[in-house]
């Protein structure tokens, strides 16, 4: 529904009237007449998808009031229809409503409705024929009570003096809800003397000087007493009326379920457009945020697959190398454990590398001729603990200086040696040793 339109019915004819920023404005207005009507369905072509409400303020209006005990809501809501029913049976424009009256043990009952006549016919007829939706139809008293001051308790017997465009209407309210109204001719001065009869007749339950509400001009009528309280509805009380929010209506309204069926569909969709709505944008950053995460995971295995599809090349080419070796396949199993095995002794070989580095810088007479690195079969190459072997020179006149020498060469160190080749001659002037380096004494 793109907009909301209200519909004014009076004894003049049909006006449009528009709701902005709290103010009716009329936007419309089409007579009781032939050519009127004509022109109203042509304005309806363009209020398609809207919704309509309708307020009838004619002489077409009818309103009875009684009294019943306090019964269960359900037995008084068909109570009310049955009594509605029995004393409209000729209208279908008819609606019941109830005020239960806890003090007096009581319920009041008002039933009102609108004669089918047919320029009533006519008018709702015109407004079904085009695609927008008829919320409801009301009658001005049905909205009398919510132009009450706010914050002051409604009396029990209120009578309503409003001013339209060519007549004035009276009236009476008791306990919120219609109980007779009165029609006068605006321009005639002794309606103006009844009226004035009428406020200050004592109300339906006898107490003088009945509270009197009146909608119009600041000085119209110049004959009451000033003491009534007053709302200013300039020449037409309809236009403060229909200014009125839409929580003022009242639910209880003259068109039958038949009528009012598109507009509850439709107001049924756009809540559950509403609804939708409001979940799509609960669930807008939860989504979102899945759509981030579901990203990164994205962006995370395409790395992994980047990285797994190097590995297989790596792989493919390693395997295109070792076939052109000429191994088995049980002596590649066995190169690649020994392979693993070699790949863990490396911190110790590099330990081992440092500390025999470092015993060379305080020896620089010592000559290396070959490294061997070493690890016990008993121990295994994967688990055993790998031993560098250093076969060395130096410069000695005979073997006992060449021990003496070799034994202050051991002891520069923290490390576990052990002699294993003591010095021998090889060239002259030249002592060849074997010495084994291991872990760090503890």
């Amino acid at each position: 529904m793109t907009r909301d339109l209200r519909f004014y019915l009076d004894q003049d004819g049909m006006s449009v009237w528009r709701r902005r920023r709290g103010q009716a404005e009329r936007i419309a207005d089409f007579p009781e007449t032939t050519a009127g009507r004509e022109a109203f369905s042509r304005f309806l072509e363009g209020t398609r998808k809207c919704a309509l409400r309708l307020l009838v303020n004619r002489d077409e209006e009818r309103y009875l009031s009684e009294t019943l005990p306090a019964l269960k809501r359900s037995e008084t809501r068909r109570l009310a229809e049955a009594r509605s029913r029995r004393a409209f049976p000729d209208s279908p424009w008819r609606c019941a409503h109830t005020t239960r009256r806890r003090a007096a043990n009581e319920t009041t009952l008002s039933l009102m409705a609108l004669d089918n006549s047919a320029s009533l016919v006519d008018w709702i007829a015109r407004l079904q024929q085009n695609d927008s939706a008829l919320t409801g139809i009301h009658s001005l008293a049905q909205l009398l009570p919510a132009l009450y001051p706010g914050g002051r308790k409604l009396p029990a017997q209120l009578r309503v003096l409003t001013k339209h465009r060519q007549r004035c209407r009276l009236t009476e309210l008791e306990h919120g809800l219609p109980r007779s109204v009165r029609w006068f001719a605006d321009d005639d001065a002794a309606a103006l003397d009844e009226i004035g009869h009428l406020l200050a007749a004592p109300s339906a339950d006898g107490n003088e000087g009945a509270t009197c509400c009146i909608v119009g001009p600041a000085d119209w009528p110049q004959a009451l007493a000033p003491n009534h309280y007053r709302l200013p509805g300039g020449d037409d009380a309809a236009t403060l009326i229909l200014g009125l929010p839409d929580r003022c209506w009242p639910g209880e309204q003259f068109a039958p379920a038949s009528i009012r069926a598109p507009a509850r569909q439709r107001q049924s969709r756009r809540r559950c457009w509403q609804l939708a709505l409001l979940a799509w944008l609960i669930g807008l950053p939860w989504a979102l945020e899945r759509q981030l995460n579901w990203q990164e995971l994205q962006a995370a295995s395409e790395r992994e697959q980047a990285a797994l599809q190097q590995n297989r090349q790596a792989l493919a080419s390693g395997l295109a190398r070792i076939a052109g070796s000429g191994m088995t396949a049980g002596q590649l199993l066995e190169f690649a454990e020994e392979h693993a095995g070699l790949q863990r002794q490396k911190p110790a070989f590099a330990d081992s590398l440092s500390a025999l580095g470092q015993m060379l810088d305080r020896a620089p007479d010592i000559r290396l001729q070959r490294l061997d690195w070493a690890v016990p079969t008993s121990q295994g190459l994967p688990r055993g603990t790998g031993l560098l072997v250093v076969s060395g020179s130096m410069a000695s006149t005979d073997a006992v200086q060449a021990g003496q020498r070799l034994h202050q060469f051991i002891q520069t160190s923290d490390r576990s040696l052990r002699i294993l080749d003591a010095p021998q001659p090889g060239a002259p002037g030249e002592f060849r040793f074997v010495v084994e380096i291991g872990a760090p004494s503890p």
